[in-house]
């Protein structure tokens, strides 16, 4: 159990990384102005979270999911930075099996990458519900999410006020997905909507 702590640095190295297939439970915890999370090969739980103003020259600027199981509620990823890679909020890979619930996805910029918000690829599966991904920005395509060869329910969220340099200013999508009751306005791009 990780519970009510602030992690802060610099930008050179991860704030937290996870690699525990033991359920770990992460609550209560801010992780502000370094290199994000990376959950790694692991089954976590985070509840009531912050990560906020993370600047990584890797995969996933506030958060990295690979090969992983893991739950999100009630977390804010907002203000996250990813440098020539892709997820400027988070990345998700490898067949990884995420659930979100009342998470914010906010102001995340992929720099050379893409998927702004969010990065999803490679035969992993997410369900989002009572979310929000707003007013993210990607250079490349994809300004609020980029979904490749995965499967991608939403429920209830908001994909609004996103920005793409190339295709898909709110929603680049290369795979399954499924959109009830959720909105899609004020998206922008350069090339192809």
């Amino acid at each position: 159990l990780f519970s009510g702590f602030t992690i802060t640095g610099d930008f050179t190295n991860r704030g937290l990384n996870v690699h525990s297939d033991h359920n770990v439970m992460i609550e209560h915890i801010k992780v502000l102005g370094v290199g994000g999370i990376s959950i790694s090969g692991a089954v976590a739980t985070m509840h009531d979270a912050v990560i906020k103003h993370n600047v990584n020259v890797g995969y996933g600027g506030g958060m990295s999911i690979i090969s992983s199981i893991v739950e999100l509620m009630n977390v804010i990823l907002d203000s996250n930075t990813v440098v020539n890679y892709p997820g400027g909020g988070v990345h998700i890979y490898s067949n990884s099996n995420v659930t979100m619930d009342s998470v914010q996805i906010t102001n995340n910029y992929a720099d050379g990458g893409e998927g702004g918000g969010m990065n999803l690829d490679d035969n992993s599966t997410v369900n989002i519900s009572n979310s929000s991904i707003v007013g993210n920005y990607s250079s490349g395509i994809g300004g609020g999410i980029k979904e490749w060869n995965s499967t991608l329910p939403l429920t209830n969220v908001k994909v609004d006020s996103n920005t793409a340099t190339d295709h898909g200013g709110g929603f680049f999508s290369y795979g399954q997905y499924i959109a009830t009751a959720s909105t899609f306005k004020s998206n922008t791009s350069s090339n192809h909507g």
